[in-house]
C-alpha cells in the first residue's frame, strides 16, 4: 500500500496564476465599464466646456476627475492582479504593500473592503445616503423634468430595487449573495445617473445646468469608483482562492488523502462569514424599516405620477404642445410643462396659462404671427433653450437676461428692431441668432461664453468693438447688413474664429488685424466692394475655403499670390458662383444640413434635404 506524502511536501510548489485564468472575462468587464464610465465623464466634461475650449466652467473639474480616477483604477488594477493572486496564494492577502501610507490603506481595506469585517456597515450607510440623494432628486429634478411615464418606470425600478434589499438582509450571507447585491446597488447608480439625464439631453437636446448635473451624477459617481474598486479586487480574491482550494484538492487525492475536512475554506468564505457576525438584529430591524418606508414611498410616486398623467383644467393649446408633461413637479399638481413644442400655429400672443409653466427648459414656437412675449423668464428660472424663429415678434423680452441658465436664443425670420442690453449681456448664452430681423444698431455686448452670433440680413452699419473682445467665439455670420468696415479689432478673435461670413455688404477693405485671425478654416466675402486682397492674406495659413464672387477683384484680373491663389482657383471657391447668393455651398454639401438660407429651389440636391 503506498504510503502517502506529507502535505507540506504537497503545497510545496504553489499554483502559477494567469490573465485569463485570475481576472478572466469577469474582471475584462469591469475593466471595460470602468473605462465606459470614464469616457462618459469626459463626454460630460467636454460638452460644458464646449469640447475643452472654456475649461474655467464651475465645477467642471470633478468630470475631469472622475474620468481620471477610473482610469486609474484600471491601470492600477491591471498592474497589481498578480500580486494579489500571489498574496491570496501565499496566505497573506495585500502583503505587496509594507508600509507607509500604503499600510494605512490596506488596513482601512482590510476593516472595510469587500472581504474586511466591516464592510456591511458601510453598505448600509451608503445605502442610507444614496437613497436620500433619490429622494432629493427626485422631488426636486425628476418631477420636473421627466414624464409621468418615465417618472413611473424610474420609481417601480427604485422599489424593486427596495425589495431586493430586504432579501439581501433576512437571508444567510453567502459571498455570491453580497457580490449581487453590491452590483445590483452599481447598476442602480449607474441608472440614477444616466436615465435622466439621457432622456433631457439625448433625446430632447435641453441643455442641463452643471449644478444640476452634479446633484444627479456625483454621488452615484463616488459609489460606482468605490464598488467597480472592490468588484475588481474580489473577482481577483475569489478566482484565487477557488484556484488554490481545487489545486489542494487534486494534490491531497492525488497524495492519497481524500477525506474532505482537510481542504482549507477560501479566504472569501471566511470573511463572509466574519461579516455576516457583526451585523446584529437590531441594525437588520432598522435597516428594514428605513428600506421599507423609502420603498413605500417610491411605490406612492410611481402611483401618483401615473393618477396625475392627465389633468382636466389645463390650457388645451398649450397642454397639446406640450412634450414633457411634468404636473408632479415639486407636488405642485399643476398644468406644468418642461418641454413646449409649438409649429405652424395662428396666435398673436400666449395665453396667460403659459405663466403655470416654470418647469419650463425648452421652448420651441415656429411659423406664426406671434407678435408679444411675456417676460418669460421672470417666471421660468431654468429655461435653457429658446427658439422663436419665423414669426412676428417686434421685440423679445428684456427678462431673458434673468435666466441664468440660457445657452441657445434663436430668433430669426422676426420683426425685431432692437435687442435688449439685458440679452447682450448674459453669462451663459452660447448660441445667438437674430438674423433676417430689422436691428439696425448692436448696443455694447459682452457675452461672455458666446461660441456663436448670427446677425445676417438685417439692417446693422456698423459692429461694435466689444464683439471681438470674446474670448471663445467660433461662429461669427454678419451677411446682407450695411457694413462698410470692420472694427480694428478684428483680429483679437485669432485664437478661437473659425467661420466668419460678411457678404452682401460694402466692404472696400479689411482692417490690418485681420491677419491675426490665425485659426480661421472658412471666410465668405462675397459682394462687396472689395478690389483686391490685401499681401497679408498668405499668412491666414489655416485658411481653406474662400469665397470672394461678386466683388470687383474677380472682374480686374487680381489673382493673388501664394496659398490665396490656390484657394481662388479651388473648385467651388474664390470667384465662382455658389448656387444661390444667401447659402453657401460648403454648408449645404460638407454639413449635410439644409439651413434657412438654403432652401431656395436652385440650392435643391439628390437627396433632396434642402426641397421646401
Amino acid at each position: 500500500m503506498p504510503v502517502a506524502k506529507p502535505l507540506s511536501v504537497v503545497l510545496r510548489r504553489r499554483p502559477v496564476h494567469s490573465f485569463c485564468s485570475t481576472v478572466g472575462w469577469n474582471g475584462v468587464g469591469l475593466y471595460a465599464l470602468a473605462l465606459g464610465v470614464a469616457a462618459g465623464h469626459f463626454y460630460i466634461a467636454a460638452e460644458y466646456t464646449f469640447y475643452y475650449q472654456i475649461m474655467h466652467v464651475d465645477g467642471v473639474w470633478f468630470f475631469f476627475l472622475c474620468a481620471i480616477l477610473f482610469v486609474v483604477m484600471v491601470l492600477y488594477h491591471l498592474v497589481v492582479w498578480k500580486k494579489v493572486a500571489n498574496a491570496v496564494t501565499a496566505r497573506r492577502p495585500g502583503s505587496f504593500v509594507r508600509r507607509g501610507m500604503c499600510q494605512r490603506m490596506e488596513a482601512f481595506r482590510a476593516t472595510f473592503g469587500i472581504n474586511g469585517k466591516r464592510f456591511l456597515l458601510k453598505l448600509y450607510i451608503s445605502e442610507i445616503l444614496k437613497t436620500g440623494m433619490q429622494v432629493y432628486n427626485l422631488l426636486t429634478l425628476y418631477t420636473c423634468a421627466l414624464p409621468p411615464a418615465l417618472l413611473f418606470v424610474m420609481c417601480l425600478l427604485l422599489c424593486v430595487e427596495h425589495l431586493h434589499r430586504l432579501y439581501f438582509v433576512w437571508k444567510p450571507l453567502t459571498a455570491s449573495r453580497r457580490d449581487t447585491k453590491v452590483f445590483v446597488n452599481m447598476c442602480v447608480d449607474l441608472l440614477c445617473a444616466t436615465l435622466p439625464l439621457s432622456f433631457m439631453w439625448l433625446w430632447f437636446r435641453v441643455p442641463v445646468p452643471i449644478n444640476e448635473m452634479l446633484a444627479v451624477v456625483a454621488l452615484p459617481t463616488m459609489f460606482i469608483l468605490i464598488r467597480l474598486n472592490e468588484l475588481m479586487a474580489e473577482n481577483v480574491h475569489r478566482r484565487a482562492s477557488e484556484k488554490i482550494v481545487q489545486w489542494q484538492s487534486a494534490k491531497s487525492i492525488k497524495s492519497g488523502r481524500r477525506r474532505s475536512t482537510m481542504y482549507e475554506k477560501t479566504i472569501v468564505e471566511t470573511a463572509v462569514r466574519q461579516q455576516g457576525m457583526t451585523i446584529n438584529r437590531h441594525i437588520r430591524c432598522a435597516v428594514t424599516v428605513g428600506t421599507v418606508m423609502t420603498g413605500l414611498f417610491f411605490l406612492g410616486m410611481a402611483v401618483l405620477s401615473m393618477a396625475v398623467i392627465s389633468l382636466a383644467d389645463c390650457n388645451q393649446f398649450l397642454w397639446d404642445a406640450c412634450m414633457v408633461k411634468v404636473p408632479l413637479c415639486r407636488f405642485s399638481f399643476s398644468c406644468n410643462c418642461a418641454v413646449l413644442l409649438i409649429k405652424r400655429h395662428n396666435r398673436t400672443s400666449l395665453p396667460p396659462a403659459i405663466e403655470s409653466m416654470t418647469a419650463m427648459r425648452k421652448l420651441q414656437i415656429n411659423n406664426g404671427p406671434l407678435k408679444t412675449l411675456p417676460e418669460l423668464g421672470s417666471f421660468m428660472p431654468v429655461l435653457a433653450h429658446v427658439n422663436l424663429d419665423f414669426n412676428k415678434l417686434r421685440a423679445l423680452p428684456a427678462s431673458f437676461g434673468e435666466a441664468k441658465h440660457l445657452v441657445m436664443l434663436y430668433a430669426a425670420f422676426n420683426e425685431i428692431a432692437f435687442v435688449p442690453g439685458a440679452i447682450l449681456q448674459h453669462d451663459a448664452m452660447t448660441n445667438l441668432d437674430l438674423s433676417t430681423n430689422r436691428i439696425t444698431r448692436l448696443p455694447k455686448i459682452r457675452l461672455t461664453q458666446l461660441l456663436s452670433f448670427i446677425v445676417a440680413n438685417n439692417s446693422i452699419s456698423t459692429l461694435p468693438e466689444s464683439l471681438f473682445d470674446h474670448a471663445y467665439i467660433e461662429n461669427l455670420v454678419v451677411d446682407g447688413n450695411r457694413l462698410k468696415s470692420l472694427p480694428s479689432n478684428v483680429g483679437n478673435s485669432g485664437k478661437t474664429l473659425t467661420f466668419f461670413a460678411a457678404s452682401r455688404n460694402n466692404l472696400t477693405s479689411l482692417p490690418f488685424s485681420f491677419q491675426r485671425l490665425g485659426k480661421l478654416k472658412v471666410l465668405d466675402l462675397r459682394n462687396n466692394s472689395l478690389a483686391y486682397l490685401p499681401e497679408w492674406f498668405d499668412e491666414l495659413t489655416s485658411l481653406n475655403h474662400l469665397t470672394v464672387g461678386g466683388n470687383p477683384l474677380c472682374s480686374n484680373g487680381w489673382g493673388g499670390s501664394g496659398n490665396v491663389q490656390k484657394l481662388m482657383t479651388k473648385k467651388g471657391e474664390g470667384c465662382e458662383k455658389q448656387c444661390s447668393d444667401m447659402c453657401l455651398d460648403l454648408t449645404l454639401y460638407e454639413s449635410g444640413v439644409c439651413g434657412y438660407d438654403c432652401t431656395a429651389q436652385e440650392c435643391d440636391f439628390e437627396d433632396k434635404r434642402c426641397a421646401e
